[in-house]
């Protein structure tokens, strides 16, 4: 009966371990379970996290290669939110630092220095791009370039060519040294004449402002008048003894010779003291500039110059003649250059004085 009861408190006492092995056991298997979940759970957070900054990273990149493509275009459209991790924050912040030295770096490798206006800068300018363009031209041309404020002057100084329209320019000096001797008068009638004889070379014009001379001082010849103005103005080669034939019926009152010529070196020394002020008077120096500077006939000498250059010019051309004088205003010094040609080409004429003026205003203003 005792070996019974023994037997069964044995029992009794191996089943409570057993249970109480079994609940050890199932304690550290639901422990470490538990511990895998947290660490699959807190993983995939992290992934989601680093998945997120990812697309946030590529679409602030998306948005900047778009905002490039149109620099002018005001930011407006795309608004970028500051990054609320530290782990965005360089990636997107280093680029744009890194593209901006980039950009500096570049801007300064192309910088060139300007060079200083001196005769050594000159004497290339003649040397290796005038002279050569006289050398290899067919047909007669004559070049004067002076870079003003520096007495630097180049002059072929060959002999005096038809003007064509460049005659102009000293009939419309003539009228206003007649303004300041009081032997006309200023009014809107001589300044709508003076302004389409030089902006659109009304060859009209030309003739009534001769008329006019003439009307006023019956008893001169009015070629005499520039004949005066030229001699004052040491302008030695310019003769205009003739009117511009329009339809045959041009009216002379005195006898001429009909001598109708100027250099190229007289046309730029006109230009050279409209510029300094010199020609009559500053007022009247400053009015010629002006016309000048609203000439329409803009096609060679002013043609292929960039916006940096400011141009008042004054074309001519007649059959083989074809002629361009200008004052061009550039971000180093200003200059003028004036270029006539006879030849049996004159439209190749044309294209060699665009040529020509691009190259002088590209060496002085590199």
């Amino acid at each position: 009966m005792k070996n019974t009861k023994k037997l069964k408190l044995i029992a009794a006492i191996s089943a409570g371990i057993i249970i109480i092995i079994i609940g050890i056991i199932v304690f550290f298997i639901n422990s470490k379970n538990d511990k895998n979940s947290q660490l699959i759970t807190y993983n995939s957070s992290k992934v989601s996290t680093v998945h997120k900054e990812t697309e946030q990273e590529l679409d602030l990149e998306k948005s900047n290669r778009n905002n490039n493509l149109d620099e002018s275009k005001p930011n407006n459209q795309t608004s970028i939110t500051k990054p609320t991790t530290s782990k965005i924050l360089p990636t997107t912040i280093q680029p744009t630092s890194s593209a901006t030295q980039i950009k500096t770096s570049e801007s300064e490798s192309f910088a060139i220095e300007s060079p200083a206006i001196n005769k050594k800068v000159f004497s290339e300018i003649n040397n290796n791009i005038i002279q050569p363009v006289i050398d290899s031209f067919y047909g007669e041309i004559d070049i004067y370039f002076e870079i003003l404020n520096h007495d630097l002057i180049f002059a072929t100084r060959k002999k005096p060519m038809y003007p064509a329209s460049l005659a102009k320019l000293f009939l419309m000096g003539t009228i206003f040294q007649a303004i300041e001797d009081g032997i006309i008068e200023y009014n809107e009638n001589i300044a709508y004449e003076l302004q389409i004889m030089i902006t659109v070379s009304d060859n009209a014009a030309f003739n009534r402002l001769f008329y006019l001379l003439q009307d006023t001082v019956p008893e001169k010849n009015m070629f005499d008048f520039v004949d005066e103005f030229c001699l004052e103005n040491d302008f030695s080669q310019t003769t205009i003894h003739n009117l511009i034939v329009i339809d045959g019926y041009e009216r002379f009152v005195y006898p001429t010779d009909y001598v109708f010529e100027t250099s190229a070196e007289d046309v730029g020394r006109f230009l050279s003291m409209v510029y300094k002020g010199e020609l009559v008077n500053k007022k009247a120096s400053q009015k010629m500039y002006d016309l000048l500077s609203d000439q329409k006939r803009t096609w060679k000498i002013p043609e292929l110059l960039p916006n940096r250059a400011i141009t008042a010019n004054k074309t001519g051309e007649k059959e083989s003649f074809s002629h361009d004088a200008a004052i061009i205003k550039s971000p180093n010094c200003d200059y003028v250059l004036t270029i006539m040609t006879d030849s049996a080409d004159p439209y190749q004429a044309d294209l060699l004085m665009q040529d020509l003026s691009l190259k002088i205003f590209n060496y002085l203003n590199p």
